[in-house]
């Protein structure tokens, strides 16, 4: 189900595992932080005329740590102009069952499928440019 423009050129096939050659092992920063923070990655960004769209991808049964959640949380009251989607589906398929949007600090539960999801995010993308 390849579309579109992939920025991630990587061949696992060819070059091995992405995940072990070319994702950094952020668990080394662990005892940097206090209190046991640990370092987050979000899956997806996006910025349009100083607008930013974050999405974090969790496959089916996965969810949210409750350090992402005020991550997410705090990261989208710092302004009206960034808001964070947490989907839950197959990466594989990419097929979509949920999401958790989150905007100005809050975050609400959508039943939605891809299609749905992607015209969100166009919607987004029109609405900020």
């Amino acid at each position: 189900m390849d579309n579109g423009y992939n920025p991630i050129r990587w061949d696992c096939l060819e070059q091995g595992c992405y995940m072990h050659k070319c994702h950094p092992r952020i668990e080394i920063f662990a005892d940097c932080f206090p209190n046991k923070i640990a370092m987050s990655d979000i899956d997806g960004v996006v910025e349009i005329n100083g607008h930013f769209l974050f999405m974090e991808w969790k496959g089916d049964g996965g969810k949210v740590s409750t350090g992402q959640h005020i991550l997410l949380q705090r990261l989208t009251q710092l302004s009206n102009k960034v808001v964070a989607y947490v989907v839950y589906g197959d990466s594989q398929t990419m097929q979509v069952h949920k999401i958790t949007r989150y905007y100005k600090g809050n975050s609400r539960d959508y039943e939605m499928q891809l299609e749905q999801l992607k015209e969100r995010f166009r919607n987004w993308g029109e609405w900020v440019r």
